[in-house]
């Protein structure tokens, strides 16, 4: 470069920069360090046609802020992330009478914006970078890179500005926590012309072309509305600087290449990693189905998805072999994709550096070359790494450290052979019997410690095993097995759910009722929902009792169906204790008994539960504790109950003055209102803070350091 035009390239920089900064802020030193923006800009330009545009630039200033946050106190997570999005920017239009006769992206009217900018003569000139670089071209050529123009990419329309209905029916949220009640947006020119009518969704900068969304479609249009790419796709995601998938009932459909202005039709993949980065490799791995299969660079199938996983997305990464699973064996395909090593191992290594990988055919370790030739003479030791190091069975639950993803297995403890392949997304023993619970391609199974199936992996879910009968879940429906995996009931309910020993809420048609394992209907399906059955207790034991509800009304039954709440509360707590439960009436809480007779009237404005004889209640801002009777036990004198269970079954937090105490379940303050925080019981102690001492409290109050 000539000299002359360098330093001239150099002070005209240091110019457009001293524009940004105080005029007692231009030493060196100072002239590049970032400031805190004061204000939002107001850009006045040039008069053209008659018309000048102002615009009143809230996404520099919400950069600007971003940029300053991230030079001074820079942190892991963005600030973009953090600092709410800006507001649209406000585009005016005025004539050189000094009448605004256009305005978006505000709600004000012409006629009221006039009159504020009355005082702002028509040669009103920017004081920013806007007063060196003052056309709208100057926006376009400052946009690569600067961040004194807007960073957000989304914006960059070269010349066309985003405005949106400010009438909508909102509200919409935009990135970054923003609210705008708008739900249309469309582009305007640079004289207050509409270009892009005010119809879509949202619109986004695609070098010449738009990527838009209309009634819940995107697609591409060009500047004149004509369609690229149909508005059809549910999602789009970009997948590099140059492409963009568009997907269809979350499959990708189509691939668009930016910079080619190309569209490439997909076969409705699940994925096909790092797409964007194609063209780096002629064959290339695609996910479809929770399988994987092989492309070309002209995406064509050369492997179909036959495989469950995989060592390598580019089998051409180097000159070795690349690991495939198919039907639970292991074998090698080469740079072309071609499976030279069958798909005959129970367990198989990545190939090392040397050219040689470790297999396990019928139990035995040996190394194999590059051919699939037995190596003689490798003492080379499994590489796999244990899962769970539980020390019961025969079995350790193992990891592949060679595949893509996280694959489980099992292997023997004595011996080290594999006897359930490691290609399952997740194995993990059962704690109620010697089974392991696993899982492929979203779909649940049960393997014995001998790895054989008892359970393919079928089922969306399996119930835990600690019970006589287990609940599974196949296709939106449910069933019933015995212990030995036999069919009880057949998977032809919407919903199957313990209840009792031998009983189980059912769902038919919309409703639930309570069956028995011999398929007797106990109570018919008449309920919107069955809350479940002796899962509460209280000083009588166990009840067996259910809340139900239906059309938003509650009440409870008893196991045999019986009524013994009315179904007419719009709130009820689905726990009895102490045989009361919280209802409430008119916004007041209260309790009712079993028999559905109100013991408490509803009279306090929160109430917790009788896990004890006693139970804490506020009205309005004031806690106290009240007995079964509703006798007050402990007037209406703390602030807060800190936690409504209690400690060790016997102890309460209460808040009082802003320190802390504790009562027992009688009410008595046992630990005075006096220290800051008070976290467990435990081991006899109650443990403390106080200032900055952490200490230990006994149940009589004595003080130690922890």
């Amino acid at each position: 470069m000539d000299k002359h035009k360098k330093n001239t390239g150099i002070v005209l920089l240091s110019c457009i920069l001293a524009l940004q900064l105080p005029v007692s802020a231009q030493s060196p030193e100072e002239l590049f360090r970032p400031k805190k923006p004061a204000a939002t800009d107001t850009i006045f330009y040039p008069f053209y046609n008659d018309v000048q545009m102002i615009e009143i630039d809230h996404f520099a200033r919400w950069d600007k802020e971003v940029y300053y946050m991230e030079q001074t106190q820079p942190r892991a997570l963005s600030y973009s992330m953090l600092i709410p999005a800006p507001e649209p920017n406000v585009y005016l239009f005025r004539h050189r009478s000094g009448r605004i006769v256009k305005a978006f992206n505000t709600r004000q009217t012409p006629e009221i914006l006039t009159r504020q900018f009355r005082n702002i003569p028509v040669n009103q000139k920017s004081k920013n970078v806007h007063a060196f670089f003052p056309y709208h071209a100057g926006k376009k050529a400052l946009a690569e890179g600067a961040w004194i123009y807007s960073t957000t990419k989304g914006n960059w329309f070269n010349g066309l500005y985003k405005v949106y209905d400010m009438r909508g029916a909102g509200p919409v949220i935009l990135s970054g926590g923003f609210s705008l009640p708008v739900n249309r947006v469309g582009l305007i020119d640079s004289l207050g012309n509409t270009r892009i009518p005010v119809e879509y969704g949202d619109i986004y900068p695609l070098k010449k072309y738009l990527l838009v969304r209309k009634d819940s479609g995107w697609g591409i249009i060009d500047r004149q509305q004509k369609v690229i790419l149909p508005l059809e796709y549910a999602q789009f995601k970009y997948e590099s600087e140059n492409s963009i998938c568009f997907l269809r009932k979350e499959k990708i459909a189509i691939l668009y290449k930016i910079k080619e202005e190309t569209i490439i039709p997909l076969n409705d993949y699940d994925d096909i990693p790092n797409i964007g980065d194609f063209e780096e490799h002629t064959i290339k791995a695609f996910l479809k189905d929770n399988k994987v299969g092989y492309l070309d660079k002209n995406f064509k199938t050369i492997v179909p998805a036959i495989y469950s996983t995989v060592g390598n997305y580019y089998p051409a990464y180097n000159e070795l072999p690349s690991l495939v699973c198919r039907n639970d064996k292991w074998g090698y395909i080469d740079p072309s994709a071609k499976e030279t090593i069958p798909c005959i191992y129970e367990y198989a290594e990545a190939f090392k550096a040397d050219g040689t990988a470790l297999v396990q055919l019928n139990g035995e370790f040996y190394c194999i070359n590059a051919k699939g030739e037995k190596i003689a003479g490798c003492n080379r030791k499994p590489g796999y790494e244990k899962a769970d190091i539980r020390s019961g069975g025969k079995n350790w639950v193992v990891k592949s450290m060679d595949v893509i993803g996280d694959c489980y297995g099992l292997v023997d403890k004595a011996t080290g052979a594999v006897i359930l392949s490691l290609s399952y997304r997740s194995v993990y023993q059962d704690h109620f019997r010697d089974l392991f619970r696993v899982k492929r391609n979203n779909k649940w199974g049960i393997a014995g410690e001998d790895g054989k199936f008892l359970l393919s992996c079928e089922y969306d879910d399996i119930d835990d095993l600690s019970r006589d009968m287990v609940v599974v879940k196949k296709d939106g429906r449910a069933g019933l097995l015995n212990s030995d995996f036999t069919t009880v009931i057949p998977l032809e309910y919407d919903k199957i759910e313990y209840a009792f020993p031998g009983h189980f809420i059912f769902k038919q048609n919309g409703k639930e009722g309570l069956i028995d394992t011999l398929r007797n209907i106990v109570i018919p399906n008449r309920y919107g929902s069955i809350r479940g059955f002796g899962q509460v207790e209280y000083l009588a034991g166990p009840n067996d009792f259910s809340q139900v509800e239906t059309d938003s009304l509650y009440g409870f039954i008893d196991s045999g169906g019986r009524e013994i709440i009315p179904q007419k509360y719009k709130w009820l707590d689905y726990a009895i204790y102490n045989g009361l439960v919280a209802f409430m009436e008119k916004g007041k809480y209260g309790f009712l008994d079993t028999t559905g007779a109100v013991v408490i009237p509803a009279t306090y404005d929160r109430v917790s539960r009788f896990e004890r004889t006693i139970c804490a209640v506020a009205k309005k801002t004031k806690w106290g504790f009240i007995n079964t009777k509703g006798e007050m036990v402990v007037p209406f004198i703390y602030d807060l109950i800190a936690a409504h269970t209690w400690m060790d079954g016997r102890y309460m937090i209460v808040i009082k003055d802003g320190k802390q105490g504790i009562v027992d379940s009688s009410g008595k303050l046992v630990i005075s209102c006096k220290y800051d925080y008070i976290t467990t019981f435990s081991t006899g102690y109650f443990y403390v803070r106080s200032g900055k001492k952490n200490l230990r409290v006994t149940e009589s109050g004595e003080e130690s350091a922890q």
